[in-house]
């Protein structure tokens, strides 16, 4: 049984079209400053400290910071709107300089419509993990699991980008904006090693619950021929868009933005 990452890592060359999305990712984040708890504790440092007092720390940290974006998000998801697009949000955010990925992906998103990138959307990744039979070289299983982030695909209009593995990722959570391999790389970090062993254990006894086992007349009895060291486990990251907008919703977008939040465009980026 083997188990590896089938991406290594690759840099892409910073071309226009990522330079002028880190300029994105940058403005947005100037233009709405906010204290990003969950950044805060991803890259968590504290020095002379034991690690019971760490871990409280943390815990109180997070109670305290994160209670504060949950109630704001109580606060505009209480809008009655029937806006598809939470305008609220963005107001919240101004006012309470407070928000995590989702705000900083939505306003990112909005930002982008705005300033006319209209093939975009909003996008979490998940880790998929794929069992392959080594001797038939077959895929006998595949599952996803979700990461608690998300993020914003877009090809930047540039129709050579239509493919996913050529698109680019703005995420102004991380304040940057990145290539989908470089992207991929990035957000294997936010996963823990133990919760990555937690997704792998699922798949491999989900397979033998499914291979390891045939039904003998009204039973299942033990299917002795099944050897999992038969089978090599990969695991990736896929982008799946968890809001589509059709092109009048995007036009309505843009048009609010614009009017709302004019400091939002950059007309330099043209």
């Amino acid at each position: 049984m083997k188990i590896y990452s089938q991406n290594s890592l690759y840099f892409n060359s910073r071309n226009i079209y990522i330079r002028k999305a880190d300029d994105i990712a940058r403005h947005v984040n100037k233009t709405f400053p906010m204290f990003k708890p969950s950044y805060a504790i991803q890259n968590w440092k504290i020095l002379n400290t034991s690690q019971q007092g760490k871990n409280q720390l943390r815990i109180d940290f997070y109670k305290k910071h994160q209670g504060r974006v949950f109630a704001m998000r109580d606060e505009y998801r209480d809008d009655c709107s029937i806006s598809p697009f939470e305008m609220k949000m963005l107001q919240c955010v101004k006012e309470q300089k407070m928000g995590n990925c989702y705000e900083s992906a939505l306003i990112t998103l909005g930002a982008l419509f705005a300033n006319g990138f209209e093939k975009s959307k909003k996008v979490s990744p998940r880790v998929v993990i794929t069992g392959i039979d080594t001797r038939t070289k077959q895929t006998v299983i595949s599952k996803s699991f979700p990461i608690d982030h998300t993020c914003v695909l877009t090809s930047m209009n540039n129709s050579k980008k239509e493919a996913v593995d050529r698109a680019i990722v703005i995420d102004s959570w991380l304040n940057k904006a990145m290539s989908v391999p470089e992207a991929k790389e990035e957000f294997k970090k936010l996963i823990s090693k133990r919760e990555l062993a937690g997704n792998f254990s699922e798949v491999q006894q989900e397979l033998k619950w499914k291979l390891g086992r045939k039904k003998q007349g009204e039973i299942f009895v033990e299917n002795k021929d099944f050897d999992l060291n038969n089978y090599e486990f990969k695991y990736d990251i896929h982008f799946v868009s968890d809001q589509d907008f059709v092109d009048s919703e995007i036009k309505q977008i843009s048009q609010d933005i614009r009017k709302k939040y004019p400091q939002l465009i950059m007309d330099f980026l043209a």
